[in-house]
């Protein structure tokens, strides 16, 4: 078995070296890493759209639309961080949302 170290730091001293080791190891390759349609974190043709809409910078190399995997990330970070609005009810419950919303009521129907 091999040797085993164990090492005791506190909370904030082991999270400056995670970020430390974080910003090193990953800094480097995602600031030079060049993301396509293909291999961009979402679907190719919303990577189009976006790079039609110029939502983060792109450029053309050779026949392919390429971009930075740092600012998709950043955009899609920036996305996330939005807030949503409320979707509004389905047509086939606009009546059930307007009972609801005591908008409408049911009356007895004579016979």
């Amino acid at each position: 078995m091999k040797d085993v170290k164990l090492v005791v730091v506190s909370l904030e001293e082991l999270q400056s070296l995670i970020e430390d080791a974080l910003r090193s190891g990953t800094a480097r390759e995602s600031a030079t890493e060049w993301v396509d349609a293909r291999s961009a974190p979402m679907s190719r043709r919303r990577f189009q759209e976006l790079t039609r809409e110029n939502a983060f910078p792109s450029r053309w190399e050779g026949p392919k639309r390429v971009a930075r995997r740092v600012d998709v990330d950043a955009y899609l970070v920036a996305q996330l961080s939005k807030p949503r609005s409320k979707r509004s009810a389905p047509v086939d419950d606009a009546i059930g949302a307007a009972l609801a919303k005591g908008k409408l009521r049911v009356l007895k129907v004579r016979r």
